[in-house]
């Protein structure tokens, strides 16, 4: 699956381990978690095709959104997972990830009314063969 291959990739850079350590999680945010940490979901995908039928390469698109207690950190956090995934190469978990693009990122969710946290996304566009 590539969601446990993306996973991998984020678990595994030092950058983002430092900061997260093991708070990666998919789709939601658990209630409890006040620290640093990524919720990732898969938001689309698709196929290439041939006249032969499918060529094997499959396009990905992933929404990461890094939480922070701070401003400061948010932007950090949000820095150390665009170094992880640029330009990432990746064999994990049956995976070839041959490509990772479009990281653009929506700047500043804000802050959080009465938990005081922070959010920015990141949207990337993952290619691979399985």
């Amino acid at each position: 699956m590539i969601e446990t291959a993306l996973l991998s990739i984020l678990k595994n850079n030092p950058a983002v381990n430092a900061i997260v350590g093991s708070r990666v999680y998919p789709m939601y945010l658990p209630q409890t978690v006040t620290s640093a940490c990524l919720v990732y979901q898969q938001v689309g995908s698709s196929e290439d095709y041939s006249c032969d039928g499918p060529e094997g390469l499959i396009d990905a698109r992933f929404q990461i959104t890094c939480w922070a207690p701070s401003y400061t950190a948010v932007v950090n956090l949000a820095a150390a997972v665009k170094r992880c995934l640029a330009f990432c190469r990746s064999s994990t978990e049956g995976i070839s990830a041959t490509r990772i693009t479009g990281m653009g990122d929506i700047p500043n969710l804000g802050e959080v009314e009465n938990v005081n946290r922070y959010g920015r996304f990141i949207d990337v566009t993952i290619s691979y063969q399985e």
